[in-house]
């Protein structure tokens, strides 16, 4: 269960900053971005799974921001 978990958030991750940048994020990088992700964010992942629509819009425009900083 825990590596479709896994699997599933680095999948929207991944996918999310494609969106952003244009490329493709490292192994490193997702891992970052997961360990900055808010808690608000984690835990409507956890309710509902990381390809909920509100979710993964949660995480683009997480991402998107950090961008712009």
């Amino acid at each position: 269960m825990k590596d479709m978990e896994a699997h599933d958030r680095n999948s929207v991750i991944n996918d999310c900053y494609v969106d952003t940048y244009n490329r493709v994020p490292s192994e490193d990088t997702i891992k970052n971005i997961h360990e900055q992700l808010p808690s608000d964010i984690k835990h409507l992942a956890a309710e509902w799974g990381w390809f909920d629509t509100e979710v993964s819009e949660k995480v683009l425009v997480w991402i998107r921001n950090k961008k712009s900083i």
